[in-house]
């Protein structure tokens, strides 16, 4: 087991910077993303699973904007029809100089929704949440959770 840090410092949202294809900033207000291996079962006759499969690996992704004109930035520094862009959509949590940079990679993103939420009720600027599809495997600090296909 590591060392626990007293008064050491951790990772927050202030943390992250991230690259979304050729534009980076400080233009994202929320940021999630996500993978896994569900293994199939192997039944025997009598409903008892006997083994598994390797199973099917999925990972998805999904942003907000900031406001509806960061929005319109990303949109326009793609070449082409926006939702079929790909992307590859870069990570980094860096604290302090003594914390390590951890830097994951979403790759082949492309947007798959953009969805607008505003109100008369709200001062707030109009946040633009992005769904993500993620059409290849996370690397978590450079590391994937599932073997890749070598062709």
């Amino acid at each position: 087991m590591g060392a626990f840090l007293v008064n050491g410092h951790e990772y927050s949202f202030a943390s992250i910077r991230a690259s979304l294809g050729s534009l980076t900033g400080d233009m994202i207000s929320s940021i999630k993303y996500s993978d896994g291996l569900e293994p199939g079962k192997v039944l025997g006759g009598d409903g008892i699973p006997v083994g598994m499969t390797l199973g099917l690996y999925t990972a998805e992704a999904s942003i907000a904007l900031h406001t509806r004109r960061h929005c319109q930035q990303w949109i326009d520094s793609f070449n082409g029809s926006f939702y079929e862009v790909y992307f590859t959509l870069t990570v980094s949590y860096s604290e302090t100089s003594v914390s390590p940079v951890i830097t994951d990679t979403i790759p082949l993103c492309r947007v798959k929704k953009f969805s607008i939420d505003g109100s008369n009720s709200s001062s707030d600027a109009i946040a633009v949440p992005a769904e993500l599809a993620v059409g290849g495997v996370i690397l978590w600090n450079g590391k994937p959770g599932v073997k890749q296909r070598q062709y």
